[in-house]
């Protein structure tokens, strides 16, 4: 019996930093993805929603591939804005050529956003109020296929959240 295998792409977002964000000053994130399937992945995108209000720091993007033992090397993304929620503004972040991705193996991206004046709106203040961030990843199996009979190569989305103290309004 042959077993197909195809490749999984498993992302991890992270604030490497901690979950306290300033007004106006740039706040690290972080996200893994993970090629969990049985056969290599190539040409892997990822693509990055900033909570609303928040703003890309251009120029502070790195991506290593392999993680760990990778040199990391600064890949800018695509930023495209649209109308959120509120009146907010949200930026979405997308990452191509972040190369290939062998079976059990992870590359990293890490770069900065800073909450801008309006967050402190919307999404708000208060250590209960979550400023999310959501990253996907995709990619192709060696075929070129993004998919099989299950579904896409993607294992969906990961989050994680940031806060803007109230103590930080100025």
């Amino acid at each position: 019996t042959v077993t197909p295998q195809f490749p999984r792409f498993v992302v991890d977002k992270t604030t490497p930093g901690g979950t306290l964000a300033l007004v106006d000053q740039p706040f690290a994130w972080q996200f893994d993805v993970t090629n969990s399937g049985g056969a290599a992945g190539v040409a892997v995108t990822t693509t990055d929603v900033l909570p609303p209000n928040w703003a890309y720091e251009v120029g502070s993007a790195e991506v290593t591939n392999p993680q760990p033992g990778g040199t990391p090397v600064a890949l800018e993304p695509t930023v495209s804005s649209a109308p959120g929620p509120g009146g907010s503004t949200v930026e979405t972040l997308t990452w191509t050529g972040l190369g290939d991705l062998a079976a059990g193996g992870v590359l990293r991206v890490d770069y900065r956003a800073s909450p801008t004046p309006a967050a402190a709106t919307v999404p708000g203040v208060g250590l209960t109020v979550p400023h999310t961030n959501t990253v996907q990843a995709e990619g192709e199996d060696a075929t070129g296929a993004t998919g099989n009979a299950d579904g896409t190569y993607s294992a969906g989305p990961d989050s994680a959240d940031a806060f803007l103290a109230a103590a930080d309004l100025r």
